[in-house]
């Protein structure tokens, strides 16, 4: 050891992984800075509406973040993302980039009149497309921290306008045009990277059945955020098309993943794994729009159902009891009705190995997951080996990737919420043992 070790860690990556990594650290006296790319901290869970188990996401994460947020030896710093490491174990300079939020957090009492008074209106990212947000917003009522961020790409200011109809309407001139990014360096005895997951979108065989070319094809994420009160519909199963409520719903699984071996597709086009938590997400969207309306009509199209748990079991039987249809099958193909823009999907059953088709008035595409690729993109530029499915190549029994730098989370390896927290514990502690005795830093 060539000196005194810090007392300090950076979490990268404030989903429900990084925050319970954060909040164990602190309770332990360690001083956390826990950093995200978002304007608002929380990452999927706040997306998600409710658990397998069924549980209701934003209710359950809700408190945690309120309770970081309050925690003296946390420091959030939402906008923010790493960009490179200097040092060793227990002394690291961290260099970070902070974006500009636009908003004087102090000053800003959340009044709401800034976003009334803005003139623009793009899609809405937090829904995943679906609805639309203001150029300053905030992604969802009670978002940590509690106050809106100005989006410069498509803010009419920053783009050749004149606009300043927010900043008029602020009753305690919160708003700051001038703002402006800034670097930062954060002396840290580890890291800890917990930057999560996302949709694998670009899969070859989800265009194929529609996905970005036919209205009322959606995705899996897209579909929480339908049945979700809070969503940009109130929780009606609308169609994309025509506002239309959907009465006849199919969820198709595994798009994108475990597909027969084809030597023309690499394995950036197909998935060679089992995402683990797609089947029971699709299940639970099932049975809330089931709960909605129970004379509608849902069939899951699928390989086979990952019920890995004694608890997926159960939500698999509620759903079968609940007469929604499993069909075991290959789908072959989709099409739409130009004229109604229903959905239509031809598939093979494996019972009977019969040609079927069947017509539904929306279509939910249950995407595989793949780690987030800004998070890889960081651990490229940090050195990290990846493995072939390019998660973090690991050792099997340690979350260090590289000495000091420990990956938690999902971002680990797939696995649900309690496994995600489960996972980021295992980085803390070994963190905390490299750190055990440090006394700088607090």
């Amino acid at each position: 050891e060539s000196g005194k070790k810090l007392r300090s860690v950076l979490v990268a990556g404030a989903g429900v992984a990084g925050v319970h990594a954060a909040l164990s650290l602190a309770n332990l006296g360690f001083k956390v800075y826990l950093a995200d790319k978002q304007a608002n901290v929380g990452g999927k869970l706040t997306q998600l509406y409710r658990t397998a188990e069924d549980n209701f996401a934003l209710g359950a994460i809700t408190p945690i973040l309120l309770e970081a947020a309050n925690n003296p030896n946390i420091e959030i710093m939402p906008l923010t993302e790493l960009e490179g490491v200097q040092g060793e174990p227990g002394a690291f300079t961290a260099s970070i980039k902070k974006n500009p939020r636009y908003v004087d957090s102090i000053k800003c009492v959340t009044c709401g009149l800034c976003w009334r008074a803005c003139p623009v209106r793009v899609a809405s990212e937090f829904n995943y497309g679906l609805g639309s947000r203001n150029a300053i917003y905030m992604p969802y009522g009670g978002a940590v921290p509690n106050k809106p961020s100005i989006d410069s790409g498509t803010c009419l200011h920053f783009n050749g306008g004149d606009c300043t109809k927010c900043a008029d309407v602020c009753p305690t001139n919160a708003i700051n045009f001038n703002d402006k990014e800034t670097k930062q360096a954060l002396k840290v005895g580890a890291i800890i990277l917990t930057p999560g997951i996302e949709p694998f979108k670009e899969a070859p065989e989800a265009k194929a059945l529609g996905y970005g070319r036919m209205a009322n094809v959606i995705d899996n994420f897209q579909m929480d955020r339908l049945v979700s009160i809070y969503g940009p519909t109130g929780g009606q199963i609308k169609r994309p098309s025509d506002g239309q409520i959907a009465k006849k719903i199919a969820f198709i699984q595994c798009v994108g993943s475990r597909k027969p071996e084809d030597k023309k597709q690499s394995d950036a086009q197909n998935l060679k794994y089992c995402s683990s938590v797609c089947c029971m997400h699709a299940i639970r969207s099932a049975l809330t729009s089931k709960a909605k309306d129970e004379s509608s009509e849902i069939s899951i199209f699928h390989n086979d159902i990952m019920a890995i748990s004694k608890t997926s079991e159960d939500v698999y039987g509620e759903a079968r009891q609940k007469d929604i249809t499993f069909i075991r099958s290959q789908v072959s193909s989709i099409t739409e009705n130009q004229d109604t823009k229903d959905v239509v999907i031809d598939y093979i059953s494996d019972e009977g190995n019969k040609a079927n088709q069947g017509t539904f008035d929306l279509v939910v595409l249950s995407l595989g997951i793949i780690p987030s690729q800004d998070g890889l993109r960081l651990a490229k530029a940090l050195g990290i080996k990846l493995n072939a499915w390019q998660f973090p190549d690991l050792d099997p029994y340690s979350h260090m990737a590289l000495p000091g730098i420990a990956i938690g989370g999902s971002f680990r390896a797939l696995g649900d919420t309690p496994e995600a927290v489960a996972d980021a514990q295992a980085a803390v502690m070994e963190v905390t043992d490299l750190l055990a005795g440090a006394t700088e830093g607090v």
